[in-house]
């Protein structure tokens, strides 16, 4: 946007990104590479709390603190 010659010669408004740019500018569909990336990422995001054992260790790890308001609900 800074490079845009509207923008250093004070041509523009609060209308420049509508007026100037298209979606598809603004919003690239990511490589498929990087989609593949976020998706691996999320679903080790989402594993990490399923590999945590009932007394809060981690799979292969050490005991993780519980605190006292989460061990009075688990008592219910």
């Amino acid at each position: 946007m800074l490079y845009h010659p509207a923008f250093p010669s004070d041509d523009f408004d609060t209308n420049f990104v509508r007026n100037h740019f298209q979606p598809s500018v603004l919003q690239p569909t990511p490589s498929p590479e990087l989609a593949q990336l976020a998706a691996f990422l999320l679903g080790e995001q989402k594993g990490a709390g399923a590999a945590t054992a009932s007394n809060g260790a981690a799979a292969g790890g050490a005991a993780v603190p519980v605190s006292n308001w989460k061990k009075n609900r688990l008592a219910r």
